[in-house]
């Protein structure tokens, strides 16, 4: 996780590609941006090991935290954000019943603004 090398004789801190990714998803901070980001770095650590169960465990953050961040989105009446959010992470996985379940509250709920 958090790891310190020497390079030129300088002690070096530095984060692993699992924790920047796990940095990355903070609920705090999340963005469309910084979930692409950590999907990138997921994709690069799959691609050394298609094996390894951790990274699948990386692409059910990922995908869990789009649809937190869509959720929130919609929440804050933010629509087409939302719908930016969802349609990216439905990309990534496009049978997750979390995100398809929140794209079909957020048609319902867009039908219900637009009759009022």
């Amino acid at each position: 996780s958090y790891g310190v090398f020497q390079f030129f004789g300088c002690v070096t801190h530095y984060l692993s590609p699992q924790s920047n990714i796990k940095h990355l998803l903070n609920p705090l901070h999340l963005s469309i941006e910084k979930l692409d980001a950590a999907y990138n770095q997921y994709s690069t650590l799959n691609q050394l090991d298609p094996t390894n169960q951790y990274t699948n465990k990386l692409f059910r953050s990922i995908i869990e935290s789009y649809a937190q961040l869509a959720e929130s989105q919609l929440l804050d009446d933010q629509r087409e954000l939302s719908k930016k959010t969802l349609t990216q992470g439905l990309k990534l996985d496009p049978g997750n019943p979390q995100l398809l379940k929140i794209k079909k509250e957020s048609e319902i709920s867009k039908n219900l603004h637009i009759k009022n």
